[in-house]
């Protein structure tokens, strides 16, 4: 009778927990965003990004601030986000109330090159070709002169086989130094 009575609660128990996570589940889903944060992390005050920016890219993919937490794509926005050269780390979760935060650590640059058709880019120290911006100029070393190598599409690192032949890792070990 006692062995009967204790399965009982044990069953009884783990259905009510059961119960409350479903609970939270569907009440947590249908909770519309309340707000969005947007932390950019980065080495100087001033960067390539800023929230303005970050949260229309967000809007392009899906209007976030009338969406429910439920029908948020969160790995599609996180997906359009990353393809921004700028952007090195980044992370989007909900919290309980509705808030979502961003988390973006942005690209350093290590230089900047000015090909002899003065086409300009940015190298960082670990090799990534950065897109000269229109909001920010970044204070760095700058390499000019007889350099024709510009910036392949699709090709968005120095160590890629497309510039072996090309002095860029000579150039980042020069600015490391």
């Amino acid at each position: 009778m006692i062995k009967t009575i204790k399965i009982s609660l044990l069953i009884i128990y783990t259905l009510a927990i059961a119960g409350l996570f479903v609970f939270v589940a569907v009440k947590g889903g249908k909770t519309k965003v309340s707000s969005t944060t947007i932390n950019i992390y980065r080495d100087t005050d001033k960067g390539f990004l800023n929230a303005d920016s970050v949260s229309s890219e967000l809007k392009k993919i899906q209007n976030i601030d009338s969406a429910e937490l439920m029908n948020l794509k969160i790995p599609s926005l996180e997906d359009m986000l990353v393809r921004n050269p700028y952007v090195d780390e980044l992370d989007i979760f909900t919290g309980i109330k509705g808030e979502i935060m961003v988390n973006v650590k942005e690209k350093k640059p290590l230089i900047r090159i000015f090909n002899k058709k003065s086409k300009g880019y940015y190298i960082t120290g670990e090799g990534d070709i950065l897109p000269l911006s229109n909001n920010y100029s970044a204070r760095v070393l700058v390499v000019n002169g007889y350099i024709n190598i510009p910036a392949q599409k699709g090709h968005s690192n120095v160590y890629d086989t497309i510039y072996d032949t090309t002095s860029l890792r000579e150039i980042i070990a020069l600015a490391k130094k």
